[in-house]
Parts: C-alpha cells; structure tokens; sequence
C-alpha cells in the first residue's frame, strides 16, 4: 500500500467509531431508540420493558431494562446520583 492509502485506513478505522457514536447521541437525544424514549441532555431515558430483537442499538441483553443519558459537560460537570435500590443491581458504564 502506498502512504496515502496507508493514511486513509488509518482515518477510517479512527474516524468511524467517532462519527457512529456522535451520530446516536444525536439520535438518543432526538429520537431515542429501541424500548428508550427520546429525552433532552442531561436528563435519563428509562427503558419501560426489557429489549427484542427488533432493538438495533449495538447488541444488548433481553433480560436487562436499560437506561440511557447524553451529558451535556461543556459547562462543566454534571453530578450523577445513584439513588439506593434495594438487592437490585444497578451499573453506570460511561464512555
């Protein structure tokens, strides 16, 4: 491969992951997806039942209610409380 090819995989194999997760940040925010209503930034999307097949958001599991939030931080940082719930487990994954 030439340079210039070499370059071009190079910025596709960093720029598509960037443009895929910008692009369902806008769509969480916008449109929600699967069993995740759209909500504005900052604020929680709760999944009201657990996800099918027809849910085409990454792959996810059917035995697990899913909740969603787009942070806004340009104004600085947003504090995210883990309220208490009982014997149940709860997990904040962020990227």
């Amino acid at each position: 491969m030439s340079d210039l090819q070499d370059l071009a995989a190079e910025a596709y194999i960093f720029a598509v992951p960037l443009v895929y997760n910008l692009d369902q940040m806008k769509k969480s925010v916008e449109e929600g997806f699967g069993v995740l209503p759209a909500v504005p930034y900052n604020q929680f999307s709760y999944g009201q039942k657990l996800t099918d097949a027809s849910d085409k958001f990454v792959t996810t599991n059917n035995d697990t209610v899913y909740n969603n939030a787009q942070l806004n931080l340009s104004a600085g940082p947003v504090p995210i409380r883990n309220p208490r719930y009982g014997r149940s487990i709860l997990c904040f994954s962020i990227c």
